[in-house]
């Protein structure tokens, strides 16, 4: 459930990847936080996806959007995981040493 401050913003006019004026989308609150809101938005066109950061500052209202693949479910995944550890780093780079891995992606 989007907070009340953003139900009638209109984040995005049209589609980044298929053009579609207005987009049908479907958006899902991510995340909630004093700094911001991290929004997953999906047009019902094309199937494309865009997770924005939405924050309130004196300033007015900032946005920061990136295209994704990730379904929400997905981003909600990665938000629970926490920050990358080096050994994850160290992991990653040995495995795309690793024929076999590279070949299954």
């Amino acid at each position: 459930m989007l907070p009340d401050q953003f139900k009638s913003l209109k984040l995005i006019s049209d589609c980044p990847v298929c053009r579609q004026k207005k987009f049908p989308s479907e958006i899902n609150l991510l995340d909630e936080q004093p700094e911001g809101h991290l929004i997953h938005v999906q047009c019902k066109t094309c199937q494309s996806c865009i997770v924005v950061l939405v924050s309130l500052n004196e300033q007015g209202m900032n946005l920061i959007g990136i295209l994704t693949d990730l379904g929400s479910k997905e981003v909600k995944e990665f938000i629970n995981r926490g920050p990358l550890s080096s050994d994850d780093i160290i992991n990653l780079h040995e495995n795309l040493k690793n024929k076999e891995f590279i070949q299954s992606i």
